[in-house]
């Protein structure tokens, strides 16, 4: 082997390794992506789950004001009750 031939494979050498760490690099990068897709799908998960809870502690609505006027009227066949 020459002088020549062993730098060329010395290159091909280097070059190999060089091909061969990028798709790694790609694949930190991707997974560093669903990682951070996770937290965030995590964090709206959570958040909605605590939304859900809030609906179940309202307060009592106040109560309604005395009628001064009550009763049914027939609305399209039905009696429907009124208050005023």
């Amino acid at each position: 082997m020459g002088w020549c031939e062993y730098d060329r494979a010395k290159v091909g050498i280097q070059a190999g390794l060089a091909k061969s760490k990028q798709p790694q690099e790609k694949g930190n990068d991707m997974r560093k992506w669903i990682v951070a897709a996770g937290y965030a799908l995590a964090l709206v998960i959570g958040t909605a789950a605590a939304a859900a809870d809030r609906w179940t502690e309202l307060p009592e609505p106040p109560a309604m004001p005395a009628a001064v006027k009550s009763g049914t009227a027939p609305v399209n066949g039905i009696q429907m009750y009124y208050a005023v």
